[in-house]
């Protein structure tokens, strides 16, 4: 297995088992990567940790995964930001009016 990192990245999801899952995929690609479950536990890890990418869950119990976003980016503005959802529609609105 390769010992040098090609980045660290923060993985932030309240669903254990895709957490785990994207986290072990990840590593089997030479990343080192870190969890947490709660977007303020992910912030708290940003603050400790020093991370490239955070991947996010847009549907997190505590905080919307765009307002983490946002958070984020005033804090760590070079830290580059995924979001991802298993959800078709995440804006009511633009799916009213056709946009998509």
């Amino acid at each position: 297995m390769n010992t040098v990192s090609k980045g660290r990245l923060l993985v932030i999801d309240d669903e254990e088992r895709l957490r785990k899952l994207l986290a072990r995929i990840l590593q089997l690609e030479g990343y080192e990567v870190l969890e947490a479950a709660t977007a303020k536990e992910g912030l708290r890890r940003l603050e400790n940790e020093v991370v490239d990418v955070v991947i996010s869950d847009v549907k997190l119990p505590d905080i919307n995964g765009i307002e983490l976003t946002k958070t984020i980016k005033v804090s760590h503005p070079a830290v580059e930001i995924i979001v991802l959802t298993a959800y078709g529609t995440i804006c009511k609105s633009s799916a009213k009016s056709g946009l998509n």
